[in-house]
């Protein structure tokens, strides 16, 4: 017999984890630890690994035609697949008129602090 189930897109859950860690301080007044931060990305990761270990016990059937496209196709690198994401997608100037104030400098400046 064959079990299936949801997908989810990873993606989602990562958004999240990131937007948490972007909105939410890593402490909070007195320098004490933001147990609210850090229960809301436990959360997100215990549906991760919940997914996951339902996804394990998964058994799909092969299917040779879709096997034979896939190994038809060749693999991009992270530079191929990026150029071809801004061809597909070109990236969009919210602000034509205003200056380039997000240089390489300052969003590495921002990120790691």
């Amino acid at each position: 017999s064959f079990s299936s189930g949801v997908v989810p897109y990873l993606g989602t859950y990562l958004t999240v984890l990131t937007m948490l860690d972007t909105a939410l301080a890593d402490t909070v007044e007195g320098g004490l630890i933001n147990f609210e931060k850090r229960r809301r990305e436990f959360e997100i990761l215990s549906q991760i690994r919940q997914l996951q270990a339902s996804c394990s016990h998964y058994n799909l059937p092969v299917n040779p035609h879709m096997t034979a496209w896939l190994q038809a196709h060749t693999l991009l690198t992270d530079q191929e697949s990026y150029e071809l994401s801004r061809e597909l997608e070109p990236p969009v100037d919210p602000c034509p008129s205003s200056p380039n104030t997000w240089s390489s400098r300052l969003l590495t400046k921002k990120l790691s602090s």
